[in-house]
């Protein structure tokens, strides 16, 4: 069997169409990406770095997860409020009482649990953590 010949313009014309492929598969993958959705950003404020170094950016991430979650029928207004109220109180809280914990935070913890342990019990955070 005798190889194929191609022109110089059909082999451009051929992988052009290869990088044309790949670029829309890409924009499709990235379009649906979790991390595009505000419910995913959102979440991001629980980052123990990002409540220890960047206060503001922690709540106002969180209150764009409250809003979504409003929107959604999720939670009533005044749960919201109540949260995003006692947010701003825990965050205040980790740059004084929580400092050591935050600070000694590793990736290998169970986050759920490293919050559970700072806040339970405590009826400052009651609508924060129970929903």
């Amino acid at each position: 069997m005798s190889k194929a010949k191609a022109t110089d313009l059909q082999i451009l014309s051929y992988q052009t169409s290869c990088q044309q492929f790949l670029v829309a598969s890409i924009k499709k993958l990235l379009d649906r990406c979790p991390l595009k959705y505000k419910a995913t950003k959102g979440i991001s404020c629980l980052n123990p770095f990002t409540v220890l170094h960047n206060r503001s950016t922690s709540e106002a991430r969180m209150n764009d997860l409250l809003v979504l979650l409003h929107q959604l029928n999720r939670i009533t207004s005044d749960v919201a409020d109540n949260a995003q109220a006692q947010f701003a109180a825990f965050c205040a809280n980790v740059a004084t009482v929580f400092k050591d914990r935050f600070t000694h935070f590793s990736w290998d913890e169970d986050l759920c649990k490293f919050y559970v342990d700072l806040v339970a019990g405590d009826d400052r955070f009651k609508e924060l953590w129970t929903g």
